[in-house]
């Protein structure tokens, strides 16, 4: 063999000796950027919750709003004013359409009962 021949094999890199460490860096790697990419989307899904409350807390906010608006215009005042002003048309219930139930209180009573309006007003 000639000299420069094994000059070029005595300075070739030992790929076996190095492999594991390649091995155990590339593992290193891929396991940081996983962390990372996870780390990032347990943020991004934090915001994500944070927005999302305090959007159902603005209708919340928004629903109590409304419920004390609908109470202030289903008074009988409010009612009155709207019916003054033609916007609304009541009709006022005749005592003769009004149905009045009484039942007795026995045990064991479970028949059906037929329901009449006359001699029931009180």
């Amino acid at each position: 063999m000639s000299t420069n021949r094994r000059r070029r094999l005595e300075n070739t890199v030992p790929v076996g000796a190095y492999s594991p460490w390649f091995l155990i860096a590339i593992l290193a790697l891929l396991g940081g950027l996983t962390w990372v990419y996870y780390r990032n989307q347990l943020v991004n899904r934090g915001q994500m919750i944070g927005a999302k409350e305090k959007d159902l807390a603005g209708f919340v906010r928004k629903n109590e709003d409304l419920k004390s608006r609908i109470a202030q215009l289903s008074t009988y005042a409010a009612l009155q004013k709207c019916c003054n002003d033609g916007t609304i048309k009541m009709i006022r219930i005749t005592p003769g359409s009004v149905v009045h139930v009484d039942f007795p209180h026995r045990a064991g009573g479970s028949e059906i009962r037929a329901v009449s309006n006359e001699g029931a007003r009180r």
